[in-house]
């Protein structure tokens, strides 16, 4: 099989370490931004700021964790591809359910049976893979991105000035839109370097212009002046609880993640050669293990937060 030519870097390939580091804080971005979705599901209880913030502490932990797991290459675990975990929008509505009639100690509960459900089937992927064809998978991910994409359109649309000078208000929203310009700018009219970085560059010109035109929250500045540069979550002894009612919407947020992850290894496998032959199934066996491990993990550690 040919090396696909457009491949910045293929899986047996190692990148300079300048590289890896610069990769791995972009690549961290749309994670933590992803937690957005653990604070959505957390402002539906009363859960004190601590647990809270230990909760997403651990969450950034079993995120490290699965990332390193998910990209060892051996016979026994790992996919040995670049597939860092987020938190998955489909567990969102069964969570947020769950809060509202149990509390966190049932989404635990529920999250572990989830975890348990993705390991189990991800030793019959091979079977599960010719089950579901490559067009499903790929309207599962389609779907999923519209459901994120639903969610932003409402937060935007949603966003209002907090000035009433209008134009400290243009200013303020061609600062909020000037990101994703920025992105698209770098990705198609610059060159190679500043193209493969161009997230994390946007990111970081985009708070330091936030920052020098005055649009920062003082209250959150001094938040993160006031807080400690270490912080060890806060634990305590917690307890499951577990629905029937409730089973069928956590296993079915499994298949979806399960399907999710049929389409996205082959799609990685498929970039990687100009003339692709199929998944590999223990690859994806692997991928899916370590991600059925992550969501395992958040049921049982989180209610120690």
């Amino acid at each position: 099989m040919t090396r696909n030519k457009n491949l910045l870097y293929a899986f047996d390939e190692k990148p300079p370490i300048i590289d890896m580091i610069l990769l791995a804080f972009q690549y961290m971005i749309p994670n933590i931004i992803s937690l957005l979705f653990l604070a959505l599901i957390l402002q539906q209880t009363k859960i004190s700021p601590l647990n809270a913030s230990s909760i997403l502490s651990i969450t950034m932990i079993i995120m490290a964790l699965i990332s390193l797991l998910q990209a060892i290459k051996s016979r026994w675990i790992g996919s040995g591809t670049l597939l860092p975990p987020s938190i998955a929008p489909p567990y969102i509505p069964a969570s947020i359910l769950a809060i509202k009639t149990g509390g966190l100690s049932l989404v635990f509960g529920m999250t572990l049976i989830a975890g348990i459900m993705q390991i189990a089937l991800s030793f019959v992927i091979k079977y599960i893979k010719k089950i579901i064809p490559a067009e499903i998978s790929a309207l599962v991910l389609l779907l999923i991105g519209f459901s994120l994409g639903s969610y932003s359109i409402h937060m935007y649309a949603g966003m209002h000035s907090p000035f009433s000078n209008t134009h400290k208000t243009i200013l303020y929203f061609i600062v909020m839109y000037f990101p994703l310009a920025l992105i698209l700018i770098l990705d198609q009219l610059c060159g190679a370097t500043l193209k493969k970085y161009n997230i994390a560059i946007a990111v970081v010109i985009s708070y330091g212009l936030i920052y020098l035109v005055g649009f920062t929250n003082s209250q959150h500045i001094h938040l993160i002046q006031q807080s400690t540069w270490l912080f060890l979550p806060h634990l305590f002894i917690g307890h499951y609880q577990f629905s029937g009612d409730l089973t069928i919407m956590f296993i079915l947020a499994a298949i979806i993640c399960v399907t999710k992850m049929i389409g996205t290894v082959p799609a990685l496998e498929e970039i990687q050669v100009e003339q692709w032959q199929g998944p590999n199934f223990n690859r994806l066996a692997r991928a899916n293990f370590i991600d059925g491990l992550a969501t395992l993990f958040a049921g049982i550690l989180a209610p120690w937060a």
